[in-house]
Protein backbone atom coordinates (compact mmCIF):
# COMPACT_ATOMS: atom_id res chain seq x y z
CA UNK A 1 0.00 0.00 0.00
CA UNK A 2 1.26 3.16 -0.72
CA UNK A 3 0.83 6.53 1.65
CA UNK A 4 -2.02 8.10 -0.67
CA UNK A 5 -3.73 4.73 -0.64
CA UNK A 6 -3.79 5.28 3.66
CA UNK A 7 -4.93 9.10 3.46
CA UNK A 8 -7.73 7.55 0.88
CA UNK A 9 -8.98 5.08 3.68
CA UNK A 10 -8.68 7.66 7.06
CA UNK A 11 -10.31 10.02 4.84
CA UNK A 12 -13.26 7.54 3.59
CA UNK A 13 -13.48 6.22 7.37
CA UNK A 14 -13.17 2.92 5.68
CA UNK A 15 -10.58 -0.10 6.56
CA UNK A 16 -8.23 1.80 8.62
CA UNK A 17 -5.11 -0.40 9.07
CA UNK A 18 -4.56 0.01 13.12
CA UNK A 19 -0.18 -0.67 12.72
CA UNK A 20 1.67 0.28 9.75
CA UNK A 21 5.33 0.85 9.33
CA UNK A 22 6.88 3.72 7.25
CA UNK A 23 10.70 3.70 7.13
CA UNK A 24 11.57 1.41 9.55
CA UNK A 25 9.17 3.04 12.07
CA UNK A 26 5.74 0.96 13.22
CA UNK A 27 2.78 3.78 13.78
CA UNK A 28 -0.36 3.29 15.79
CA UNK A 29 -3.77 5.01 14.70
CA UNK A 30 -5.35 7.30 16.98
CA UNK A 31 -8.86 8.21 16.09
CA UNK A 32 -9.20 11.45 17.45
CA UNK A 33 -6.46 12.53 15.81
CA UNK A 34 -6.72 10.97 12.69
CA UNK A 35 -3.14 10.28 12.77
CA UNK A 36 -0.71 7.09 13.15
CA UNK A 37 1.85 8.00 16.02
CA UNK A 38 5.03 5.99 17.00
CA UNK A 39 4.69 7.32 20.58
CA UNK A 40 4.50 11.12 20.60
CA UNK A 41 5.58 11.34 17.03
CA UNK A 42 2.83 12.03 14.53
CA UNK A 43 3.24 10.28 10.78
CA UNK A 44 1.50 13.10 8.97
CA UNK A 45 1.53 15.51 11.45
CA UNK A 46 5.52 15.63 12.07
CA UNK A 47 7.41 13.17 10.03
CA UNK A 48 5.28 14.03 6.58
CA UNK A 49 4.92 17.80 7.69
CA UNK A 50 4.77 21.08 5.05
CA UNK A 51 6.45 19.41 1.65
CA UNK A 52 7.74 15.88 2.91
CA UNK A 53 3.85 14.49 2.67
CA UNK A 54 3.69 15.46 -1.03
CA UNK A 55 7.02 13.72 -1.54
CA UNK A 56 5.84 10.71 0.47
CA UNK A 57 2.28 10.00 -1.10
CA UNK A 58 3.90 7.49 -3.50
CA UNK A 59 5.81 5.88 -0.22
CA UNK A 60 4.96 2.20 0.40
CA UNK A 61 3.39 1.66 4.01
CA UNK A 62 3.25 -1.87 5.10
CA UNK A 63 0.21 -2.52 7.10
CA UNK A 64 0.81 -5.00 10.06
CA UNK A 65 -1.92 -7.28 11.10
CA UNK A 66 -3.72 -7.38 14.46
CA UNK A 67 -3.14 -10.53 15.95
CA UNK A 68 -6.26 -12.45 15.67
CA UNK A 69 -7.24 -15.32 18.25
CA UNK A 70 -6.91 -18.79 16.17
CA UNK A 71 -10.45 -20.62 16.06
CA UNK A 72 -10.73 -24.11 16.14
CA UNK A 73 -11.44 -26.30 12.93
CA UNK A 74 -15.29 -26.92 12.90
CA UNK A 75 -15.73 -30.98 11.83
CA UNK A 76 -19.43 -31.75 11.04
CA UNK A 77 -20.98 -34.81 9.69
CA UNK A 78 -23.73 -36.09 7.96
CA UNK A 79 -24.03 -39.65 8.52
CA UNK A 80 -22.04 -42.31 10.34
CA UNK A 81 -18.82 -42.28 8.59
CA UNK A 82 -18.93 -39.29 6.39
CA UNK A 83 -17.10 -35.81 7.89
CA UNK A 84 -16.94 -32.44 6.58
CA UNK A 85 -15.78 -28.92 6.99
CA UNK A 86 -16.87 -26.01 5.29
CA UNK A 87 -14.84 -23.76 2.81
CA UNK A 88 -15.04 -19.77 2.98
CA UNK A 89 -18.04 -20.02 1.18
CA UNK A 90 -20.07 -22.84 2.93
CA UNK A 91 -19.44 -25.44 0.44
CA UNK A 92 -19.04 -28.94 2.36
CA UNK A 93 -15.41 -30.32 2.17
CA UNK A 94 -15.17 -33.79 2.95
CA UNK A 95 -12.62 -35.19 5.06
CA UNK A 96 -10.41 -38.48 5.08
CA UNK A 97 -9.99 -40.41 8.06
CA UNK A 98 -6.47 -38.90 7.55
CA UNK A 99 -7.26 -35.16 7.13
CA UNK A 100 -9.98 -36.15 10.10
CA UNK A 101 -7.24 -36.84 12.45
CA UNK A 102 -4.76 -33.96 11.36
CA UNK A 103 -7.67 -31.32 12.39
CA UNK A 104 -8.49 -33.10 15.33
CA UNK A 105 -4.73 -32.83 16.02
CA UNK A 106 -5.02 -29.02 15.05
CA UNK A 107 -8.11 -28.07 17.47
CA UNK A 108 -6.04 -29.83 20.26
CA UNK A 109 -3.09 -27.79 19.47
CA UNK A 110 -5.04 -24.23 19.75
CA UNK A 111 -7.03 -25.44 22.46
CA UNK A 112 -3.56 -26.23 24.59
CA UNK A 113 -2.59 -22.23 22.97
CA UNK A 114 -5.25 -20.74 25.12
Amino acid sequence: MRVIDLLNKIANQKEIPIKVKWNYHIYTYDEHYDDYFEETTGLFQNEMSDGMLFKSLNDKVEIIEEDKEIEEIKIEQDSATHFYIRNEHGTKCGLTTHSRLIAEKLNEVIRRMR
